[in-house]
């Protein structure tokens, strides 16, 4: 018999009980490291580089913080990096026509910045086995079941790769490139033939990506150095080449932006014109469109690009046969599935932009199947949790 489709988006609250990351522990991560006073350990290459650099960035970067940044209604390391690309962006040149100090070091900021983020998600997956063995258990299994028993498309936010540890969901689409053993490019017509295909979608990028290592005659005639190649191991473009060297993108408004692994900061949407994040979200319409079941976890309504297109179920067909399950930690969503209402003054803390999002799609998916879970997924998933989910959406 033939297994039903079940797409998955996944946000940063689908594994943080595993011991990935949290955006608050990532945002106090870097404000540590920021930190002009600090002197504790920093990736490569920043632990071996000259430390008035170094301590010229930590300024900087916490200068923009405490001045721009935490004006902000809840600041995380995303406003951060929006206030540095905002400055890069500028193209702030000197009397003789050349890139500003100011420029360049928001561009040297920015690369670190995305350097530790990286590199701290990448620490913690490397130990999701180890620190956090009963958790790791659980979410192993849970992923297991699932894709024991549906065809599984997961549209994931998160930049690790704990997924792809728990069962083998591969990355459709990247093929060899010729003369380079060490990375894969996606080819356009390979991913198109496999997207209603099990795999597994980092919208916004990933530890595994990177650019091409620039060694002459590694790059094809189909090469394009702003695109973002699939690493077997983790990290590995960092190691091949020390540090790479992000291409210059321009956006609508004639800035200018860097192609980069992950895609951070406010303004996602000029960041999605490069390979494999080009691809991906063309496809996304497509995916909600062609299928009827959705489970949502740990996604905090945060993304205008992904909430616009959530909104949208409604313009696709056959609404009504729709199934939508959703698992999170906000105690809110609760009464939408018994009274199809959420009384948002329970939770001050979101944003406004995020709340309306909330309650919009709220109104969508009252004319569809609904249900949640508020206790977050680890508990969800010790409470016979893929049954329900099986049950549901058989």
């Amino acid at each position: 018999m033939k297994k039903p489709h079940l797409l998955v988006l996944m946000g940063a609250g689908g594994s943080i009980d595993i011991g990935m990351p949290s955006t608050k522990c990532l945002t106090d991560h870097i404000i540590k490291c920021i930190t002009p006073s600090y002197d504790g350990d920093l990736p490569d290459p920043y632990n071996k580089g000259n430390p008035d650099v170094i301590k010229q960035i930590q300024s900087f970067c916490f200068e923009l913080w405490e001045k721009f940044t935490t004006r902000r209604n809840q600041p995380n390391f995303e406003h951060l990096i929006g206030d540095l690309e905002f400055i890069y962006g500028l193209n702030e040149r000197d009397e003789d026509g050349n890139f500003s100090e100011k420029h360049k070091l928001a561009d040297k900021s920015l690369d670190f910045a995305i350097n530790i983020i990286l590199q701290l998600i990448y620490k913690h997956s490397i130990m999701l086995d180890k620190d956090n063995r009963e958790s790791w258990a659980i979410f192993s299994e849970f992923w297991n079941r699932l894709n024991d028993t549906f065809e599984l498309i997961v549209i994931t936010l998160n930049y690790g790769n704990e997924i792809e540890k728990a069962i083998e969901l591969q990355n459709k689409g990247f093929v060899s490139v010729s003369n380079n053993n060490f990375s894969m490019r996606l080819d356009g017509s390979e991913f198109f033939k496999g997207i209603i295909e099990p795999q597994i979608i980092h919208l916004h990028g990933s530890i595994h990506f990177g650019q091409n290592w620039d060694i002459p005659g590694f790059i094809d005639n189909l090469e394009n150095l702003q695109d973002q190649h699939y690493y077997d191991k983790p990290m590995s473009a960092y190691s091949l080449s020390n540090f790479m060297k992000w291409e210059n993108v321009g956006s609508a408004e004639g800035n200018i932006g860097k192609s980069r692994p992950i895609i951070a900061g406010l303004r996602k949407m000029d960041k999605f014109n490069w390979s494999p994040f080009c691809y991906y979200l063309a496809i996304l319409p497509r995916l909600l469109n062609e299928i009827q079941n959705l489970l949502i976890i740990g996604y905090g309504f945060g993304d205008p690009h992904i909430n616009n297109w959530l909104l949208r179920i409604r313009d696709f067909g056959e609404i009504e046969n729709r199934k939508i399950f959703m698992i999170t930690k906000k105690d809110s969503w609760e009464e939408t599935k018994e009274q199809n209402h959420v009384d948002f003054a329970l939770n001050k803390q979101l944003e406004s932009q995020n709340e309306a999002y909330e309650q919009n799609f709220i109104e969508i998916i009252k004319k569809m199947s609904f249900d949640c879970w508020c206790g977050g997924f680890n508990g969800f998933a010790k409470n016979d949790g893929v049954n329900k989910l099986i049950e549901y959406f058989k």
